[in-house]
């Protein structure tokens, strides 16, 4: 899976899940490790310029929509 591929299918289970435990993410991704999916939530955050966060509370990783940032989606093909 290329590095494109991989953002898409980030935003993709994004979409589908408001808020993203790690070891779904790292299920989804095959199975990758801690540091790596930190490595690739960095990559999509500095794409798409709106922050993935980790959020205590519910549990899970989410996205920052409506922030000032950006808007949280990936450019099309």
């Amino acid at each position: 899976m290329n590095k494109l591929e991989r953002h898409y299918l980030l935003r993709q289970i994004f979409r589908d899940m408001s808020v993203v435990p790690t070891a779904v993410l790292q299920e989804r991704l095959g199975h990758i490790s801690r540091a790596t999916l930190t490595r690739y939530l960095n990559e999509l955050s500095e794409i798409i310029k709106c922050p993935v966060v980790y959020d205590r509370d519910a549990g899970g990783y989410r996205l920052l929509v409506g922030t000032t940032t950006g808007r949280g989606e990936l450019p099309g093909l």
